[in-house]
C-alpha cells in the first residue's frame, strides 16, 4: 500500500500541488492588484491549503472549535510532537 501511495504522490499529488501553487500565486497577485487585498490575501490561500490536504489524503481533525469567540483573533500552533529541542 505504501508503494501505491508513493506512486500516487509522484504522478498525481505533486503535479497537482505545483499547478495549484502557481495558480494560487497568480490569482493572489492579480486579485490584490485589482481588488480587495484582504479578500485575495486570505481566501485563495485557504482554498489552496484545503486542496493540498485533500490531494495528499491527509486527515484533518479539529477539536474545540465551539469554544472560539467569533469576533476574537487567534494564533494557532499545532501540537508537533516530532519537534525536538536541545538545551545545549
Amino acid at each position: 500500500m505504501r508503494i501505491l501511495y508513493c506512486i500516487y504522490q509522484v504522478f498525481i499529488a505533486i503535479p497537482v500541488t505545483i499547478v495549484m501553487t502557481i495558480w494560487t500565486a497568480f490569482l493572489v497577485g492579480v486579485g490584490c492588484t485589482l481588488g480587495d487585498g484582504h479578500y485575495w490575501g486570505y481566501y485563495p490561500g485557504r482554498w489552496w491549503a484545503r486542496t493540498i490536504t485533500r490531494v495528499f489524503l491527509l486527515p484533518v481533525k479539529v477539536e474545540g472549535r465551539e469554544q472560539l469567540e467569533p469576533n476574537q483573533s487567534y494564533v494557532f500552533v499545532s501540537n508537533a510532537s516530532w519537534v525536538v529541542t536541545s538545551s545545549g
